[in-house]
């Protein structure tokens, strides 16, 4: 297990996307760029469906721990919508097409 040092290291670092990820991300914020409100949790596990990924998955794309979706999932907590669009974004912006 990463020490929370070492988790924030690993978040910051640029990681190269291979086209099958990047079009899952590009789907990814086209799915969420259709909320105008809040996600809930049946919107993020239908978009994660709809994305035929696991939460596992989903996590490894958004360089998240898949418990994180799971969380989402079950509505323990779930992420600004403006913070998932941003993520994506940059994800697709830091890594070399």
């Amino acid at each position: 297990m990463l020490s929370q040092r070492e988790d924030c290291k690993e978040a910051h670092t640029i990681r190269v996307l291979s086209e099958q990820d990047r079009k899952k991300i590009e789907e990814l914020a086209e799915a969420i760029a259709q909320f105008e409100r809040a996600l809930e949790a049946i919107d993020l596990e239908a978009i994660r469906n709809d994305l035929n990924v696991s939460q596992d998955g989903l996590g490894r794309l958004l360089g998240i721990p898949g418990q994180t979706v799971l969380r989402w999932e079950r509505a323990y907590s779930v992420p600004k919508l403006d913070s998932l669009r941003k993520f994506c974004v940059k994800l697709l912006r830091q890594s070399p097409a």
